[in-house]
C-alpha cells in the first residue's frame, strides 16, 4: 500500500511538472487581449470612405477690429475642404474584422494637409462592456497636397486588425486634420491655417 502511494505521488508530481514547463495555449488567453490580434496597414488602395458634408465654418466674434486704428481683417472666402474618420466591420466564419480610418479631402484651393490618426482599443468583455475607454496602441502621420480619389485629393490613414469571432473589443480612431488654404482662402472666416478633429467608435 505504501509503495502504490508512494507511485502516486510521483506521478502526480511528474504530471504538474510537465504541466508547468509547457506552453500556455491561446486558448487560455483573455478574450480581450489584444496578442489575440492580428494588425496590419493595408496594400496601399485609397478607402473608399463615407460621403460627409462640407467643413463648417466655425463663429468668429462678433468684434474684431483693432479699436485703435479701425482696422478689421478681411473676411476670407473658403477653400473646400472635408475630413472625418470611420470604422467598418464583419466577420467570416471564425473570424472578426475590423477597418479604421482617418482621412482628409482636398476640394479646391487646399495647398497641403497633414493628419494624425490615433488608434485606440481595449477589451469589451470587462465589468464596463462596451462603456469601457479605449487606449492608444498606435499613432499615425502623413501629409501631402493628396492623391486623386474620384473628384478630390485625399491622404489617409489606416488601420486593420482580425481576431476570433468569439472575442469583443471596443475600437476608435480619431483624427487631427490640418488644412492650409491657398493665398487669399481661408479654412476659418479669417485664417488660412486651422486644425480640425473626428472619431469614430465601434464595439464588436
Amino acid at each position: 500500500m505504501r509503495f502504490t502511494r508512494i507511485t502516486l505521488l510521483a506521478s502526480a508530481a511528474a504530471l504538474l511538472a510537465a504541466c508547468s514547463d509547457s506552453p500556455v495555449s491561446t486558448r487560455d488567453a483573455r478574450p480581450s487581449d489584444l496578442s489575440l490580434v492580428t494588425f496590419s496597414k493595408g496594400d496601399g488602395t485609397i478607402p473608399v470612405h463615407p460621403a460627409s458634408s462640407p467643413a463648417t465654418t466655425p463663429p468668429g466674434p462678433r468684434f474684431i477690429c483693432n479699436p485703435e486704428y479701425e482696422e478689421c481683417p478681411t473676411r476670407l472666402p473658403r477653400a473646400s475642404f472635408q475630413y472625418g474618420s470611420y470604422t467598418e466591420q464583419s466577420t467570416s466564419g471564425f473570424t472578426k474584422s475590423v477597418h479604421l480610418v482617418a482621412w482628409s479631402d482636398n476640394y479646391a484651393n487646399i495647398d497641403d494637409m497633414e493628419l494624425t490618426a490615433h488608434f485606440k482599443s481595449v477589451g469589451g468583455d470587462g465589468s464596463l462592456g462596451c462603456s469601457a475607454t479605449p487606449q492608444q496602441y498606435e499613432q499615425d502621420s502623413t501629409s501631402g497636397f493628396g492623391s486623386w480619389f474620384v473628384d478630390h485629393y485625399t491622404i489617409y490613414l489606416e488601420n486593420f486588425a482580425s481576431y476570433p469571432a468569439s472575442s469583443v473589443f471596443v475600437w476608435e480612431v480619431a483624427g487631427d486634420h490640418t488644412f492650409y488654404a491657398s493665398s487669399g482662402y481661408g479654412v476659418a472666416l479669417y485664417s488660412d491655417v486651422g486644425t480640425f478633429y473626428s472619431s469614430a467608435r465601434v464595439c464588436y
